[in-house]
């Protein structure tokens, strides 16, 4: 009797913590697809969620992950061109991202990091009804910084 009382103790432990972790902002292994890749750079997008049901956030991403293929170090710079329900919003132009040689930058979805490499695409459970219907990235540019 007693080694069933310690295996019921076990269980409610191992539930309790993984309730617990429920709260916090999830992570799971991302799929990188290719979006732009040339002699300088390559730029990938991979689908990203943000779960955090203590704070009531649900929301799902595109990350941007860039990578210099160079020796060199360079500016990075491109235009987010995005539409959210069938209608264009404003094209969002990101100040140039510097990147050593064979630096890879990735995007990500904690609120505390800088917006530029990820795009919001909706929020999977909640009120907010804004949806990402059509995304590109132009006018990418890269240019090998001189010192």
């Amino acid at each position: 009797m007693k080694a069933k009382g310690n295996a019921l103790s076990c269980m409610l432990v191992f539930f309790m913590l993984a309730f617990q972790s429920l709260g916090q902002t999830t992570a799971t292994p991302l799929t990188w697809n290719s979006y732009f890749d040339d002699d300088e750079l390559r730029i990938e997008l991979a689908e990203a969620q943000r779960a955090d049901s203590a704070n009531g956030i649900f929301n799902n991403y595109l990350l941007i992950r860039i990578t210099n293929k160079t020796d060199s170090e360079v500016d990075v710079s491109f235009q987010k061109q995005l539409s959210y329900n069938m209608q264009p919003s404003a094209s969002d132009a990101m100040q140039p991202l510097r990147l050593q040689a064979h630096e890879i930058l990735t995007g990500s979805v904690d609120p505390a990091t800088d917006k530029t490499l990820r795009i919001f695409v909706n929020q999977y459970a909640g009120m907010n009804k804004k949806v990402l219907t059509g995304y590109s990235l132009t006018n990418i540019s890269s240019t090998t910084v001189i010192r």
